[in-house]
């Protein structure tokens, strides 16, 4: 084989391996919702210690709204509710449903930038999808 073939080879290859262990769009979709309404669980926790700590909750409100808005473009309302809801129960057992853990909960994601990290996310992929 020349290095032409080779490569060409190479790249089929490639194509051919990420295709298989690619998954189709309907899954991507619902995974995708799913961080959605986890993200949105986890700004509502967040909102509740900043009222606590008597801090702007603002962003946090709009981060809820615009997670929960993209949640649902990729599902419906009644199952982003649902996974919003089942994300809170599994947040606070996290915490052991004591909210001066919140730390436990902030350090168990890895993808966490903070709370200005995760609304800057938020606000782009919503002006990006929308």
């Amino acid at each position: 084989m020349n290095l032409l073939q080779k490569s060409i080879f190479l790249l089929c290859s490639l194509l051919l391996t990420s295709t298989a262990y690619s998954y189709d769009a309907d899954r991507a979709q619902s995974n995708l919702a799913s961080d959605f309404a986890e993200c949105a669980a986890y700004y509502a926790m967040s909102v509740e210690g900043l009222r606590r700590a008597g801090a702007d909750t603002t962003k946090a409100e709009e981060a809820i709204a615009a997670a929960y808005d993209l949640a649902v473009k990729f599902s419906n309302h009644e199952v982003t509710q649902a996974r919003i809801n089942l994300s809170i129960d599994e947040q606070k057992k996290l915490m052991n449903h004591d909210f001066s853990n919140i730390a436990i909960l902030m350090s168990s994601k890895p993808h966490n930038k903070g709370l200005g990290g995760l609304y800057h996310n938020i606000v782009y992929f919503k002006n990006v999808i929308t």
